[in-house]
């Protein structure tokens, strides 16, 4: 286990903001299940309380040799291992300045991790216009969770996360939970609560309230209204654990009156307030 100390030092690094439009690239939220886990990476969470389903920050800290730039930490790829996490999904895009994914890969290959467990979805999380493209990426997401969360021949258990562990992992995690809620069909304020627990609790969009403000508007821009019409599908029975095929996607829920006259899913209903778990300042 890493001591207080150690914890306070990494959650008190700067803040690194390459321009208007970039993203807090640690996560000020501590680890909620290290002490079940081991697990120390910022923001490391059970999704819905399932513990063969995890989410975290992506395990990189900064480089000591470049402190303007971010590197795979190795001691919290061995945490990972250690806690018998066999599946990795990784729910981001490539760095534009090298193939930050491709060296994650290597990192846990590198230490016996197998290939073919690792998963990578190369997830917008801003500037997208094509329902289709989106939907079907997180559909393929579902998938991965779906087929370790049900494998009974092995215990399986996989880690997903974007780059902070924030926006487009709590999208995710909170379509996981809505798809293991019951009778959501005939409780569709449900999926609000869904919403606040497992999205902005981790620091989704206003949840973390150190996120610049043009991340914040990118978020309510593009994903809150893709997690909207992804909700408005799970709830209405159009996307189940049994139905997660990409045809789901040929429809833009946008198209349908009912989803335009349905206030449960108004994209502006849907902003963080401060996550109870952010860290009080001392």
């Amino acid at each position: 286990m890493k001591t207080n100390m150690a914890r306070s030092l990494l959650l008190s690094l700067v803040t690194l903001s390459l321009n208007a439009n970039a993203f807090v690239l640690y996560s000020p939220f501590p680890s909620q299940i290290e002490e079940e886990t081991g697990i120390s990476i910022p923001n490391a969470r059970f999704v819905n309380g399932n513990r063969k389903v995890l989410r975290s920050m992506r395990p990189w800290t900064q480089d000591p040799n470049r402190p303007s730039e971010m590197s795979v930490d190795n001691a919290l790829v061995n945490e990972i291992i250690n806690a018998k996490v066999t599946d990795l999904l990784i729910f981001k895009t490539q760095e534009p300045d090298r193939d930050d994914i491709a060296i994650q890969r290597e990192a846990f290959i590198d230490k016996g991790f197998k290939e073919e467990r690792i998963t990578d979805i190369p997830f917008p999380w801003k500037g997208f216009t094509d329902f289709k493209e989106v939907c079907k990426m997180t559909l393929k997401a579902l998938r991965v969770l779906k087929e370790v969360k049900e494998d009974t021949t092995e215990d399986r258990k996989i880690l997903f996360h974007c780059t902070v562990g924030e926006d487009r992992t709590g999208y995710l995690a909170a379509l996981f939970t809505l798809l293991e809620e019951e009778n959501l069909k005939s409780n569709p304020q449900r999926v609000k609560e869904i919403f606040e627990n497992e999205a902005c609790r981790g620091g989704y969009e206003g949840g973390n309230k150190n996120k610049p403000r043009a991340v914040k508007l990118s978020i309510r821009e593009a994903l809150t209204p893709l997690f909207t019409k992804m909700a408005f599908k799970i709830q209405r029975g159009y996307i189940t654990w049994e139905k997660l095929n990409d045809r789901q996607c040929d429809i833009d829920p946008a198209n349908f009156e009912s989803y335009d006259y349905d206030e449960n899913f108004n994209p502006e209903d849907y902003t963080c307030k401060v996550s109870p778990d952010f860290p009080e300042e001392e």
